[in-house]
């Protein structure tokens, strides 16, 4: 849950610039008792350094401490009281390592720093750095703020351009030996799309590989190209590329695909929830109209599968007659290597022989709040000493929620990539993620805190079988019998569930699906 912080003035800006590299330089008279310039959007807020003078300070505002570019939004800049400055615990170094500084403590009042008059008057102009326009904005009391947005010209953008770009597609083009990867919307480098990736570069050196990225909220590998979704690059990476590979169903409304290029859908995980066509019925699911998911399905020239029963039920849902293959899930393949393991608990600074446990709700489509049923705070005050609490919250509403970091739990929903966090992992926690199919590669322990089973099977998604005869482990309705469970319960009582469902849901899981699929897809 955010705190609520006082606002008062913080001091003046007397000057604004921009360095070669893309920093943006703030310069203000007064002294900053904090040392720190704070910008917050949301529940989100991150901190740079402050220089102080005499009579002046100067702070250059860059990437942030995970080693990324401000996403998209309007971001109010603060200058914390020493109350409201950096406690040691927290925020991914750009390495994604755990470093020791960044979460803001929940108490303290958050001065605004304003505009000079002559700022004001004339601020600087929208400043284009890598894939967004920064703007500096004001309030009628001088208070300042940077607004982000992707870089898009306006050419790019809105319903004009989508119309230009299908009346101008040219009905033939060549095809270079190329890829483009999507996964989630641009969202992230990570998924089935990474693990195939990799697997391509590996095989394919000569191969160029491209990934969207919506907001620039990620880093990819040495010579890989990224592109800004919606952006005349993006659009002759599609136009042009021999192999399109994404992890859900949505490309930008403008886009044809040309003839001779192979589409691969890798979706995103075993379905236990009810998908596309199947939804009907159900009040509360969002669906993709059907002549749209006709349209995208319609481009599919591959579909991954991890299973039989995952075969039959993506066919149905997505109306889908093309070629399936049931390769195992690529993303997977890191959970079988236990180097894998071990790095992933290195990025994420976990030392020693802690019980580590991972808390990873999906998300509701009737939840416009995105609230966490299980309290973190909570749990990580009952477990014991050696037990360190990781909380995945859903990437849709994550940007959204403040989860406190301490010696016994940390947020790690902005950590790249969930299959890190699955290798790292002792136990599981959760309630309806495709994240059990996956952990079941493990053999480790799963909790399934479901406290609305009823409603969400009955009225919010459906399932496709019978969930609580067949999860493999606890299934519980109450947070205290997730409490007591993971500190007293006998989770080895379930083995025989465990292994029934691994052999029926991830039979094909061996740590070599991408060879598989890049086999099939370049030989």
């Amino acid at each position: 849950m955010a705190t609520a912080r006082r606002t008062e003035s913080g001091g003046e800006i007397s000057t604004i610039r921009w360095t070669e590299s893309g920093e943006l330089v703030l310069e203000g008279t007064g002294r900053c008792p904090a040392g720190r310039i704070v910008l917050e959007r949301g529940a989100e807020r991150h901190s740079w350094p402050v220089r102080q003078d005499e009579e002046t300070w100067t702070a250059a505002v860059g990437r942030t401490a995970e080693g990324l570019p401000l996403r998209s939004g309007t971001w109010r800049v603060l200058a914390p009281s020493p109350e409201g400055t950096l406690s040691p615990e927290g925020t991914l170094s750009p390495e994604g390592a755990v470093s020791p500084e960044g979460t803001l403590s929940p108490e303290g009042t958050d001065a605004r720093v304003r505009l000079s008059a002559a700022l004001i008057a004339d601020p600087p102009r929208p400043r284009v750095t890598g894939f967004h326009e920064i703007s500096v904005r004001t309030s009628r009391d001088g208070d300042l703020s940077l607004a982000v947005r992707p870089a898009l010209g306006p050419h790019e953008r809105g319903p004009y351009a989508t119309r230009r770009r299908r009346a101008v597609a040219p009905r033939r083009t060549t095809l270079r030996d190329a890829a483009v990867f999507d996964s989630y919307g641009g969202g992230q480098y990570s998924c089935n799309p990474r693990a195939v990736s990799e697997e391509l570069a590996r095989r394919h050196p000569g191969m160029e590989i491209v990934w969207v990225t919506r907001d620039g909220q990620f880093a990819v590998p040495p010579g890989v190209r990224l592109v800004l979704y919606g952006s005349r690059e993006h659009e002759e990476a599609l136009r042009t590329s021999r192999f399109v590979v994404a992890n859900r169903r949505t490309q930008p409304g403008w886009y044809r695909k040309p003839r001779g290029q192979t589409v691969v859908q890798t979706w995103h995980g075993t379905p236990l929830k009810r998908l596309g066509l199947d939804l009907e019925g159900m009040p509360y699911a969002q669906r993709v109209p059907r002549d749209e998911l006709a349209r995208q399905v319609a481009t599919w020239d591959l579909l991954l599968s991890p299973s039989p029963f995952a075969t039959s039920a993506l066919r149905g849902a997505f109306g889908y007659e093309g070629e399936i293959l049931e390769s195992g899930y690529p993303r997977n393949d890191l959970l079988f290597d236990p180097a894998r393991a071990r790095a992933a608990r290195r990025r994420l600074g976990l030392t020693g022989d802690r019980r580590i446990i991972l808390y990873a709700p999906t998300w509701r489509d009737d939840d416009t709040g995105g609230r966490l049923a299980l309290d973190p705070v909570r749990v990580a005050g009952a477990l014991g000493d050696d037990d360190l609490l990781l909380v995945r919250a859903h990437y849709l509403v994550a940007r959204d929620m403040t989860i406190p970091n301490g010696d016994r739990i940390r947020d790690v929903s902005r950590f790249p990539d969930m299959a890190d966090l699955l290798a790292a992992a002792d136990v599981l926690v959760t309630d309806y993620s495709s994240a059990m199919f996956d952990f079941a590669c493990t053999g480790r322990p799963m909790v399934f805190f479901t406290h609305d089973l009823e409603h969400y099977r009955d009225e919010v998604r459906g399932f496709y079988f019978d969930f609580e005869a067949e999860a493999p482990g606890p299934v519980l309705g109450t947070a205290d019998d997730v409490l007591d469970v993971l500190r007293y319960g006998d989770l080895g009582q379930f083995a025989a569930r465990y292994e029934g469902f691994a052999r029926r849901y991830c039979p094909w899981d061996d740590g070599h699906a991408s060879a598989r699929v890049v086999a099939r897809v370049r030989p």
